[in-house]
């Protein structure tokens, strides 16, 4: 499970949440629901600044102390765990990868930082793992139909808070899909 934890996530939401804490939400409440059934499960998050920081957190309540930062250069960051899971042995390899929008940082934004994005995207495919991308932007920018054919499964909300619903259909969907 990946993290976008940029800057632009300290954007409210509602309920006094950002946007980075319904991401936390919805990992711990996927990583607890997929434990039932294995128990390698990663997570990780990611920012960025002229390069890019990769966070990793053995224990999911870990996550309790992910900030805000930088800018988001997401190609690197799905490089890194493309070539975390071509070293797993695992049958089934799903990467949940969480966004609040257009990647940017700095010397990383535009239409270069899209096609760079899509193109990291499509390398996890070839390499036979299950991308799931769930994006968080109310605009829907055009950048995200061009990630949407490169993912098996991608889906845009408007508010944050629908990506906690999003919890229960998805590890059902995949436990059907695996058994």
């Amino acid at each position: 499970i990946g993290l976008d934890a940029s800057g632009s996530t300290c954007n409210d939401c509602s309920d006094e949440l950002t946007i980075l804490d319904v991401e936390k939400i919805f990992a711990y409440l996927l990583a607890k629901s997929f434990e039932q059934i294995t128990p390698n499960i990663s997570i990780y998050a990611f920012n960025s600044l002229a390069s890019t920081n990769v966070y990793y957190f053995p224990q999911v309540d870990d996550l309790s102390m992910l900030v805000s930062d930088g800018g988001n250069r997401d190609g690197d960051f799905i490089r890194y765990i493309k070539n975390s899971l071509a070293e797993s042995e695992a049958k089934y390899k799903y990467f949940f990868l969480l966004s609040d929008g257009a990647p940017s940082a700095e010397n990383y934004f535009g239409d270069q930082a899209v096609a760079d994005t899509a193109m990291a995207m499509n390398e996890v495919l070839r390499d036979n793992i299950q991308l799931i991308y769930f994006n968080i932007d109310p605009f829907c920018s055009e950048y995200f139909e061009e990630f949407i054919a490169n993912t098996t499964y991608a889906e845009n909300f408007k508010e944050p808070e629908e990506l906690i619903d999003k919890v229960q259909s998805m590890v059902l969907e995949i436990v059907q899909g695996i058994e």
